[in-house]
């Protein structure tokens, strides 16, 4: 895709992080690439699972965060009362 843009992490675990894209690609958009997987049966939770050393790399390459000191990050929580 090579393009900036923010995307959503909905989720994340030991491994792997649970992103919304607003992008859209076609499911076989990443079959080359072993750190990215496109999901098109979540549309309200997330359409791409994302290993966390691409996402943490540094790097240009797709759905990693960059270089660090170019990095911006918003954090949202729910509160319920």
């Amino acid at each position: 895709m090579e393009v900036e843009h923010y995307v959503i992490i909905t989720k994340i675990d030991s491994k792997r992080a649970y992103i919304f894209d607003p992008y859209y690609v076609s499911k076989g958009y990443y079959n080359r690439d072993k750190d990215i997987r496109i999901v098109l049966s979540k549309p309200f939770n997330y359409n791409r699972v994302v290993k966390l050393s691409r996402l943490f790399s540094g790097t240009k390459r797709d759905l990693s965060l960059g270089e660090i000191s170019m990095r911006e990050c918003v954090l949202i929580n729910k509160i319920r009362r």
